[in-house]
């Protein structure tokens, strides 16, 4: 099980992330709709994330240790948004199990910030980005898919020493 995307600023963290331009990645998952509720927890991500690391085996053509993704497809801004878990896979990858879909996400630029420690203390990262898009100078949250990263470095939901990326598409102001 893994993080959300859609969690709400509750904390301050000093966080700076490394902006980057990233290439297009291929990812074969499962889309799922879900609604932020503001003070409640997004399990039914969670639930998502466990019922997708069930079927991982059966997307063929992943290479071995490859990571896999959370991506918001769409802001989570007090509507329903499209969730998707899945797995990093070569453009040439043509095989996708029933019940889950393909995606190629556009090279972007994208401010990289990396969680440390559980999932239990995602929102203090969240609430770092929401501070450093509303305070930096150079930077604006562009249009397009926000996506989390696991790859070697996550663990499990709870371990003290996780690492993950989260990517928020961005633009200069």
């Amino acid at each position: 099980m893994k993080g959300s995307c859609p969690m709400k600023p509750v904390a301050n963290q000093p966080l700076l992330p490394v902006v980057e331009y990233k290439p297009a990645y291929h990812v074969v998952g499962i889309k799922e709709v879900h609604t932020l509720v503001p003070g409640q927890p997004m399990t039914s991500i969670a639930d998502q994330w466990a019922r997708f690391m069930q079927r991982i085996q059966e997307i063929t053509g992943r290479e071995a240790g490859a990571p896999t993704m959370g991506v918001c497809l769409s802001s989570p801004d007090g509507k329903p948004f499209d969730y998707v878990t899945g797995a990093v896979v070569p453009e040439s990858s043509s095989s996708v199990p029933q019940g889950m879909d393909r995606w190629t996400l556009a090279p972007h630029t994208y401010a990289v910030f990396t969680h440390r420690g559980p999932i239990s203390q995602l929102d203090g990262t969240y609430a770092a980005i929401h501070q450093w898009l509303n305070e930096n100078d150079a930077y604006v949250r562009a249009q397009a898919p926000e996506m989390e990263f696991y790859d070697h470095r996550y663990i499990s939901m709870e371990a003290a020493d996780n690492e993950f990326d989260i990517y928020v598409p961005v633009t200069r102001k």
